[in-house]
């Protein structure tokens, strides 16, 4: 007989309890590295996003110490305005679902989201949860998780002597630059930090470095008050504009412009946007095609009873994890 809830508990992960488990994942998400490239890469990542981001592993034991499955989360500041001024909190992205082959299909992915939903529902200032699935919503919508709309805009790379009126400006400009940018509007909103972007940027260290790919020339651009932030996936080829604060279309389109041309000139092969409502569509830029995402679709679970899933409308690439 498989354990109910009753029988289930979640804990935090020892550092010796995280790097087993980087053992056992590294077969099914070492895409494009071997493993002993992929430890070094959750070694470094954790590194960064323990402190920074508020990176937890959490495990779910049954009543013999065993994991029965394991994920992890982090936390960015969030705000709900509800009609009487703004509401400062925190949300939690979670990532890293794993449950081993055997002990798949018993619900146990399900038993550990339904007890890390009520275990974060009792921090201060817990709003939502959120994730990204590649499996499909039904697993998640059994822990309380609604899936909201997801499409991609992806284009070819800049043709050769392709030019931009973009300031471009590298990862030494990337905290102030950030600062300076007012809170999304919107009733309910996930803010990433520098920190956020940062973790992608080491990500694209670690990729370019294990794999011998140039790093781009840049990691975001600017034209008047509208800015893109990107970083590269060179395991896809691909450069991913994580975010996209446009004033207008013509601005929106300059910037999707310019980060062709950093792809380019990085030798990738196409560049992806996670289509927002909120921000001017780059529809018109020659070759670009917007299609329904296979994978990654946004997912979220409210903690607090005024947060509704039709709230979370702004969700970039910056909040993937």
């Amino acid at each position: 007989m498989e354990p109910g809830l009753d029988d289930v508990r979640l804990v935090l992960a020892t550092e010796a309890q995280k790097e087993t488990r980087d053992l056992l994942t590294a077969e099914a998400w070492s895409a494009g590295l071997n493993s002993e490239a992929y430890l070094r890469r959750e070694q470094r990542l954790r590194a960064l996003a323990v402190p920074r981001l508020g990176m937890r592993t959490w495990l779910v034991l049954d009543s013999e110490g065993r994991v029965l499955s394991s994920c992890e989360t982090f936390t960015f500041a969030s705000v709900l305005r509800p009609g009487d001024g703004d509401t400062w909190g925190q949300s939690y992205g979670v990532a890293s679902v794993f449950t081993e082959v055997p002990l798949r299909g018993r619900g146990h992915a399900t038993r550990m989201l339904d007890l890390l939903c009520l275990t974060l529902g009792q921090e201060r200032g817990a709003q939502a949860v959120v994730l990204y699935t590649d499996v499909g919503p039904s697993q998640y919508a059994r822990s309380g998780f609604v899936v909201r709309p997801a499409f991609d805009w992806r284009w070819p790379v800049a043709t050769p002597g392709a030019q931009s009126d973009a300031v471009f400006f590298s990862e030494d400009a990337l905290s102030w630059r950030w600062a300076a940018r007012p809170v999304s509007s919107g009733r309910f909103v996930l803010h990433p930090t520098a920190d956020t972007f940062d973790w992608f940027l080491e990500r694209e260290r670690i990729y370019c470095t294990e794999l011998g790919r140039p790093r781009p020339k840049a990691c975001g651009a600017a034209v008047g008050g509208s800015v893109a932030l990107f970083y590269a996936q060179p395991k896809d080829g691909r450069l991913w504009l994580h975010w996209l604060d446009a004033e207008d279309a013509k601005s929106s389109r300059a910037l999707v412009n310019a980060a062709r041309i950093v792809a380019r000139d990085a030798g990738l092969s196409e560049v992806r946007l996670w289509e927002d409502p909120d921000v001017p569509s780059p529809e018109g830029l020659e070759g670009g095609v917007r299609e329904k995402r296979s994978g990654s679709t946004p997912m979220i679970r409210p903690l607090d009873a005024r947060v509704q899933p039709l709230d979370w409308r702004r969700i970039p690439r910056a909040l993937w994890v």
